[in-house]
């Protein structure tokens, strides 16, 4: 591993004189990885772990890392790799939205799509989560992920903060999960210690400005902006939450934690998880709360002709899914979107929409042709056959190989590893039609 910057480590020093030793040694010690485990899918999985993670239960520490890319379970979302020093999120998340219903969620800088999921999982079927990345690669990795968890309640954007200037008192809670020189993870990431300079903490400091500047009227009454990342640089983090508690109608909070989890979380200026004190990584947070807002407005003008309410037909044709808010794309796709189409439109007029909830298939002569993501609805397992596969058909499966199937079963079929659904095949009479997304397939199995 990379020596730690000299600029850095003195930085340290001045800025946790009384540990500064300890807190610089932790950062070469092992990474301890954890988990988020699907409650439906994956919750007895990793049962020999490390322990669970003190503020989401959902979470695990593994006593060694896995090769999750040769594990079919991960692929079909019955848990996600993800750091549990940023689980706390979850917690309070939690805590803000306990009490309240149909809430709209933004996850402003969401890729890979760790946090999103947290906040799915919180807001559950009445909710509506806006998961945003700015970046045009990573936001299709963060669409994969949220496909895979199994999340219906997401529509995921790729649009710069000054984008979301239109949604005013529109957001219940704001997640800033803010891009940061990554000081959090030098123990794991060796290319965050290369790339790290006082330059770039300046740089990520001055984009952080100007993300935060766009957000605090888009809350609604009683809503509220978490503010993160992953450095201990004050510049990044006291500084930026500064700002926010100067800004008028805005209110910091703060939420009580249980005794036992106060030797490892220091609560100064925010929630800060040092390398030293946790098993997990580098992390900072803070909340605030805004009042006397106005009054929510979230209903557009029909625009454009991207989506429109089904037909009689079509709905016939989709009647055997239990679809939330049923719509037609321009590309004769059948959505079910977690909005009306009402609120799409105002959506689609001031954001470039990826994904607009769940693709359940496209209709062709009255049939539906199942897309991948239909499988994160309910009831699909009564509409289609399944075929259960060993773990070397579910790998070749998710290498998008020819599988070598004997069942009864024609046409249309999903497919299972450990009954957890990886997928679609069409079964023909001298094949098997492998239609797991290409974008997605794994190529190890290449080498």
């Amino acid at each position: 591993m990379k020596p730690l910057p000299a600029s850095f480590i003195e930085r340290i020093k001045k800025q946790y004189p009384n540990d500064h030793s300890v807190f610089l040694e932790s950062l070469e010690r092992p990474v301890i990885s954890s988990v988020h485990l699907h409650l439906e899918k994956g919750k007895e999985l990793f049962s020999d772990n490390d322990g669970r993670v003190p503020w989401w239960p959902d979470g695990v520490f593994l006593k060694e890392r896995p090769r999750f890319t040769s594990d079919p379970l991960f692929h079909a979302g019955a848990y996600y790799p993800q750091e549990s020093s940023s689980m706390f999120i979850g917690f309070l998340a939690k805590k803000i939205l306990s009490e309240k219903k149909n809430v709209r969620v933004l996850d402003l800088c969401a890729a890979p799509g760790g946090k999103s999921i947290l906040l799915s999982t919180i807001i559950g079927d009445d909710g509506v989560l806006i998961s945003n990345e700015i970046n045009k690669t990573r936001v299709r990795i963060l669409e994969e992920n949220l496909i895979k968890w199994g999340s219906t309640n997401a529509i995921v954007t790729n649009n710069e903060a000054k984008d979301f200037r239109h949604f005013q008192n529109y957001f219940d809670l704001i997640l800033v999960d803010a891009p940061c020189s990554g000081e959090g993870m030098f123990r794991k990431d060796e290319v965050a210690r290369e790339e790290w300079s006082e330059q770039n903490v300046a740089m990520c400091s001055t984009r952080q400005r100007e993300i935060l500047e766009y957000l605090p009227e888009l809350l609604a009454e009683e809503g509220h902006i978490i503010y993160s990342t992953c450095t201990f640089a004050e510049l990044e983090n006291e500084d930026q939450t500064s700002f926010l508690r100067s800004v008028d109608g805005l209110e910091e909070v703060s939420f009580e934690i249980p005794d036992a989890w106060k030797e490892e979380i220091v609560i100064d200026n925010g929630y800060k998880f040092l390398p030293h004190r946790v098993k997990g990584e580098g992390f900072y947070c803070n909340i605030f709360k805004r009042k006397n807002a106005g009054s929510r407005r979230h209903k557009g003008k029909p625009f454009g002709k991207w989506y429109r309410e089904l037909t009689k037909q079509e709905q016939q044709a989709v009647a055997h899914l239990d679809l939330k808010h049923a719509l037609m794309n321009g590309h004769n796709e059948v959505i079910s979107c977690p909005v009306e189409l009402e609120e799409l439109d105002f959506l689609l007029k001031y954001l470039f929409v990826i994904a607009a909830g769940v693709k359940i298939g496209e209709l062709i002569r009255g049939q539906l042709n199942p897309a991948h993501s239909i499988i994160t609805i309910p009831n699909v397992r009564s509409v289609y056959p399944e075929i259960e596969l060993d773990l070397e058909s579910a790998l070749l499966f998710l290498n998008r190989g020819d599988l070598k199937i004997t069942t009864p079963t024609q046409g249309w079929a999903l497919v299972s590893y450990q009954g957890r659904l990886l997928g679609f095949v069409k079964v023909l009479s001298n094949r098997v039609n492998n239609y797991y997304p290409k974008e997605w397939r794994i190529r190890f199995l290449e080498s």
